[in-house]
């Protein structure tokens, strides 16, 4: 399979505050802009005598259904009793159009709504299914198996009534009013799903909620100042949210993407995680992937997020505080924005114009501007998590060309390795001449999804202020 190194992350670096990483994922390993499967959110109150495991497998097995029918499900769990654990606030306050609610009741209540025997639903957020209804129906020989199969088929017939409408019952599928021998046989072999039509009709709804949210959430017109703390030089801590999470600290890196929660904010807020793999220089290990309800950073909110879930107690050792999250440019880019290294402030927003800048050579997944020296022609990510010019060695024709004064051993996530330090004279960021350069070229893994050849560290050309503007497509700075 083709992997594509999406970028280099600084937090493999800052295990030494002083390597870089690449990282590369299966092509599927996360959706694009054009991914046709919308995300829901669905806040699960269970008042019932469902365990907690039988409720997570039931929710496994109405994600896989939803799924199938191209919609991705984040499940929160969310306290009904004040001894009970809250996901850190997420359910507290209002539902965003994305959010839908769940209840999960013992058996039927007295109500003015269309009940059914799995449970009923208010339109057009709230859903309630009835435990005992599938404890009834599984046979007793298979109960542990069978009932927790049977309740996550009844909340995704509930969810699809949500997105559907409360008339939407069919005659074949998951949507029939009432379920049969022949229906419970088709269900406990993954095969009572919602219709091609259903199915098509639910993704336009999930993404007519998204598009509401992100309308209610759009950043505002002027420019939008917020503080940054720099720590050596060229590192940005910038205070954010994820989800109702209030004060985090976020590590801004424009080389990253997909951004990256650590662990346990993933465990605190159960979410459910894939197998992913990282390529470093020169080997692959693994790591796992989650979708967070949504993070904010500035005036940015991105819902239902697709980031890397790892362990980051490493940065606090390195930096001497908590750091929540690595924000890449997968958030980033959802608004033009500039970064001031003397005034310590980030400002997003309409971009102000600064004495140089050069065009993107890409904008997806992360941004590239084009270098030359010596004849040379090199397509550098801009970097605000990394110092250094990093060059990749299989993308040079002949790196003994250059002038060597020196080598250097760099510890980082994957183990040690030398890189050598070069000097660069006369280099060109597009067509403006930033003068003589100190570079590094390391070993790579070469791979057919890169489309570039170098990193671009912010400290070593000295940038005062670097702009990001989307809307133009063009990278600038102050030195």
């Amino acid at each position: 399979m083709k992997t594509q190194r999406l970028a280099q992350v600084s937090f493999g670096a800052l295990v030494s505050l002083v390597g870089t990483i690449g990282l590369a994922f299966p092509g599927r390993a996360f959706p694009d802009e054009n991914d046709a499967s919308p995300t829901i959110t669905i806040q699960t109150y269970n008042y019932s005598q469902a365990s907690p495991t039988v409720l997570v497998e039931a929710e496994r097995e109405a994600g896989r259904i939803l799924m199938e029918a191209g919609l991705r499900a984040i499940w929160l769990e969310c306290p009904v009793g004040l001894s009970s654990p809250s996901p850190k606030g997420l359910c507290k306050n209002a539902s965003e159009a994305t959010d839908l609610r769940l209840r999960v009741l013992d058996a039927p209540v007295a109500n003015k709504f269309q009940d059914t025997v799995f449970g009923f639903t208010v339109h057009p957020v709230l859903a309630s299914v009835y435990y005992e209804y599938a404890a009834r129906r599984a046979k007793s020989d298979d109960a542990e198996f069978e009932a927790p199969i049977i309740l996550g088929c009844a909340i995704a017939h509930e969810v699809g009534h949500l997105l559907l409408g409360t008339n939407s019952h069919s005659d074949v599928g998951i949507m029939q009013p009432r379920w049969e021998p022949n229906q419970f046989r088709q269900l406990m072999i993954g095969n009572l799903a919602f219709t091609p039509e259903q199915s098509k009709l639910m993704r336009a709804a999930a993404r007519t909620r998204q598009a509401v949210t992100q309308e209610e959430h759009s950043p505002a017109q002027g420019p939008v100042k917020l503080p940054i703390r720099l720590y050596r030089g060229y590192l940005l801590i910038a205070e954010g949210a994820i989800g109702n999470l209030q004060k985090l600290n976020f590590l801004v890196d424009t080389g990253a993407c997909p951004s990256v929660v650590d662990q346990k904010i993933a465990h605190d807020l159960r979410l459910a995680e894939q197998p992913g793999r990282v390529n470093l220089w020169n080997k692959s290990v693994q790591t796992r992937q989650v979708v967070i309800p949504s993070l904010n950073l500035g005036p940015v909110r991105v819902e239902s997020l697709p980031v890397l879930a790892e362990d980051l107690s490493f940065l606090e050792k390195a930096l001497g505080f908590k750091v929540h999250a690595i924000v890449g440019l997968d958030v980033l880019r959802n608004s033009s924005f500039t970064i001031d290294y003397r005034s310590k402030e980030m400002l997003f927003g309409s971009i102000e114009s600064l004495s140089y800048s050069a065009p993107f050579e890409t904008d997806t997944p992360v941004v590239t501007i084009r270098m030359e020296f010596q004849n040379r022609h090199m397509r550098l990510v801009v970097d605000s998590g990394g110092p250094d010019l990093m060059l990749f060695r299989s993308r040079m024709l002949d790196s003994t060309a250059l002038q060597a004064i020196g080598t250097e051993t760099v510890t980082d996530a994957g183990g040690s390795f030398q890189r050598i330090k070069v000097r660069i004279p006369d280099a060109y960021l597009g067509i403006e001449p930033i003068g003589a350069q100190v570079a590094f070229v390391v070993d790579d893994q070469k791979d057919e999804g890169d489309n570039f050849d170098g990193v671009l560290g912010v400290k070593a050309p000295q940038f005062s202020k670097i702009s990001f503007d989307f809307e133009h497509h063009r990278f600038s700075w102050e030195r």
